[in-house]
């Protein structure tokens, strides 16, 4: 008799990893119990309700045991009607988590430029990415096969930012040489350079219409710039 009354309750748990590496667990029994890791009470529940509780990444073991029952005179029946053999809950975080990074796999490596890639875009259509270096080059690559299409020169010094205009037409690209160059993204020539920053451009896009571009600068100003 007192060996079944010293044995655990086999509760219902639930779980859930979040994005801060940390686990949800959604406890329920069907007795009134406490919930124990490492000989340390950490929660008590209550027959038929549910408990939330929150446990960092790693592997956890846990008992719930039975707060009920202490009485050795208590029918055997009632006993094991209400308490099941020990139950230990390993809760394996780390796997769980690394699961949830292997939904982020990397799928290509594009490689061409010589130095730091400071800026990447995808066109509209998501066929193409634009890549902008220290190297003073814009290079345009097929999303799909990752095959650098055309390299895009014109800067002396290193380009910062870059976007594709939102019909995927032109390319927009903002420097170190204080300008703001746009691009026809099929041929990549020049169409124009805009000049009025006073120093260097560190980021471009185009407004959702295509019909602006907004400019950001170490000159501490952001500046709008109508497209004819």
């Amino acid at each position: 008799l007192r060996e079944i009354i010293d044995n655990d309750i086999k509760p219902n748990v639930s779980i859930v990893v979040n994005n801060n590496n940390r686990a949800k667990l959604s406890v329920k029994t069907d007795a009134n119990c406490e919930l124990i890791e490492d000989d340390q009470s950490i929660a008590t529940l209550q027959e038929g309700t549910t408990k939330q509780l929150f446990v960092e990444k790693g592997e956890h073991e846990f008992i719930a045991r039975s707060t009920e029952y202490n009485d050795i005179e208590q029918s055997i029946e009632k006993l094991i009607d209400d308490i099941n053999s020990k139950y230990l809950l390993k809760i394996e975080l780390a796997n769980q988590v690394q699961e949830r990074k292997n939904e982020y796999k990397l799928l290509q490596t594009l490689e061409g430029h010589l130095l730091q890639v400071r800026s990447v875009a995808y066109s509209p259509d998501g066929t193409k990415i634009v890549s902008v270096s220290e190297t003073n080059t814009i290079k345009i690559w097929d999303a799909n096969i990752g095959q650098c299409l055309k390299t895009l020169e014109g800067y002396s010094w290193g380009v910062n930012s870059v976007a594709f205009s939102p019909d995927g037409t032109k390319i927009i690209s903002g420097s170190e040489t204080k300008t703001i160059k746009i691009w026809d993204a099929n041929t990549g020539q020049c169409l124009k350079t805009l000049y009025g920053h006073s120093s260097w451009v560190r980021s471009v896009v185009y407004s959702p219409d295509g019909t602006k571009i907004i400019s950001g600068s170490d000159d501490a100003t952001v500046r709008i710039w109508g497209v004819e």
